[in-house]
């Protein structure tokens, strides 16, 4: 009864104080509390015939039957209601004072509020609320017997209530998943990677479009011939895998590809990513020739208007790319950490080789991680070596010695 008295908001219950705050921040909700006092005071009511129907119902009236005889619950089952409701009792008690919370932004949405739980704060209107909530609420559960027959007629409006709203838009929902599941998952690799790379462009490139040329201009002039060397080898590798013919001249000009982006990080400065670039590519070079080779040759299974909408996709999406790193290029450069370990270096680490300091020191367990990169790459051409070895070793002699 006392929990259900503090959902009715009776005092000197936790319920009270809290109604009596949502009708004061109802009031000051400017500039709509004309319509907030409303919904605050009727949904106040409903709850306060609901509390006395599940609180005070259930314990009055004649008994009914039922399956096995009634008995006292046991002590773990009311000790949580009981420690809760002697909690809301002891917080309605014990009044607080929020401090004023000052606005973080230059325009804020209502003026600052000070929050005072107390339950008493005197003859005002928020208290009239607070009585009139009480005695329509009396009110609507001494006549429930009358609004349970009212509610039974209008049972068939339920039908357009929110419930059926609800239903219907988990429905459609799940429809609209099934739909979109079937349009984008087609079982087909190719038509994944479109989706994918077509959802980048639509929703990057206009973002990218409105900063102009990005600072491409400043960008290409401070280009070096090496440089614009290294790009053209690594744009005729990518060209070159695209046309080729078979897919081993296809592996061949994707490692060009690979050393000439290792080449020129190792013009950059970045030594460290740049063996790590080597050995990966010859890695992946490898790999791809042990496996591609037992594959049968390489056929055009797609029409001609298929691949050219995937050279254009494609050609966007490296654009696109392209226009993501001049944008990056053209922003300035305002890094804490080079001033940091420029001082830093000789005095904490002992090193006037800044580079050096930072991978063996700053970025120790980054460069243990490339080390183990290398580490494992250096296996993995080992092993294949000495399978290949193996291979020719035991292919070499057939049944009797003779050559297969």
């Amino acid at each position: 009864m006392a929990a259900a008295f503090s959902m009715a908001g009776l005092p000197p219950l936790l319920g009270f104080v809290s109604k009596e705050l949502l009708y004061d921040a109802a009031l000051r909700a400017s500039p709509i509390p004309l319509l907030l006092v409303p919904v605050a005071v009727a949904s106040n009511m409903l709850l306060v015939a609901v509390a006395l129907a599940v609180g005070w119902g259930p314990f009055t009236g004649a008994r009914g039957e039922t399956p096995k005889v009634p008995h006292e619950a046991p002590a773990f089952m009311w000790l949580g209601p009981s420690s809760s409701v002697s909690g809301a009792s002891r917080a309605a008690s014990s009044p607080g004072r929020s401090r004023r919370s000052s606005p973080r932004r230059p325009r804020p949405p209502s003026p600052p509020y000070g929050v005072k739980l107390e339950l008493w704060h005197g003859f005002n209107l928020v208290l009239l609320k607070s009585l009139v909530t009480l005695a329509v609420g009396l009110a609507f559960w001494a006549n429930r017997a009358r609004l349970r027959s009212l509610a039974e007629r209008l049972a068939p409006l339920a039908a357009l209530g929110p419930a059926r709203l609800y239903r219907n838009g988990l429905a459609g929902l799940v429809k609209l998943a099934k739909g979109t599941a079937s349009l984008l998952s087609a079982g087909s690799l190719r038509q994944d990677v479109r989706i994918v790379l077509l959802a980048v462009v639509a929703l990057s490139a206009p973002l990218l479009l409105s900063r102009g040329l990005f600072g491409a201009p400043d960008a290409l002039r401070s280009v070096r011939p090496i440089e614009a060397v290294l790009a053209l080898i690594v744009a005729a590798g990518a060209v070159g895998t695209v046309a080729a013919g078979s897919r081993l001249a296809a592996v061949v000009a994707l490692g060009v590809t690979g050393y000439g982006i290792a080449l020129l990080f190792l013009v950059f400065g970045a030594p460290d990513l740049a063996m790590t670039q080597f050995a990966i590519e010859t890695l992946s070079v490898l790999l791809f020739v042990a496996v591609l080779r037992r594959l049968p040759r390489l056929k055009s299974r797609s029409a001609p208007r298929s691949r050219v909408a995937d050279g254009l996709l494609a050609t966007a999406t490296g654009a696109l790319m392209a226009g993501f790193v001049l944008a990056v290029h053209a922003e300035p450069l305002r890094s804490r950490l080079t001033p940091f370990f420029s001082e830093a270096s000789l005095s904490l680490a002992k090193g006037r080789n800044v580079v050096n300091v930072i991978l063996v020191d700053f970025r120790g367990l980054d460069t243990l991680g490339e080390i183990t990169v290398l580490a494992v790459a250096a296996i993995g051409v080992f092993a294949l070596v000495k399978l290949r070895l193996s291979s020719g070793a035991a292919g070499a002699a057939g049944p009797k010695g003779e050559e297969r």
